[in-house]
């Protein structure tokens, strides 16, 4: 089914404007985003790390754990369990976690 003028016309119009209203959220936010960025906990910058499910008896799933200090660089971190020993912990495959990956908050 071929379009008219006019409908070719207004579809155009539509598309534009959809690919305008994108290209100005975009420019305004992906601006941004390197601020927002900046403001959620990576590996660097966060203090706490909380236990998921399926972790060693001596972590409880759901708690935040305080970070004591960075370990092998930011490789890993070090903090006090439930049982108060300082463990060593990878943040993926963690073999406190049964190869889990710790939450970072």
């Amino acid at each position: 089914m071929a379009l008219t003028h006019n409908e070719s016309v207004i579809l155009f119009g539509l598309i534009w404007g959809c690919a305008m209203t994108v290209y100005l959220l975009v420019k305004r936010f992906v601006g941004k985003g390197k601020e927002v960025a900046t403001l959620l906990p990576t590996k660097k910058t966060c203090k706490y790390v909380i236990a998921p499910e399926g972790c060693e008896s001596y972590f409880t799933a759901g708690k935040k754990y305080e970070i004591v200090e960075r370990a092998y660089g930011d490789l890993a971190f070090r903090i006090k369990s439930d049982s108060g020993m300082l463990d060593t912990c990878k943040w993926t495959n963690c073999g406190h976690l049964r190869r889990g990956d710790w939450i970072i908050v």
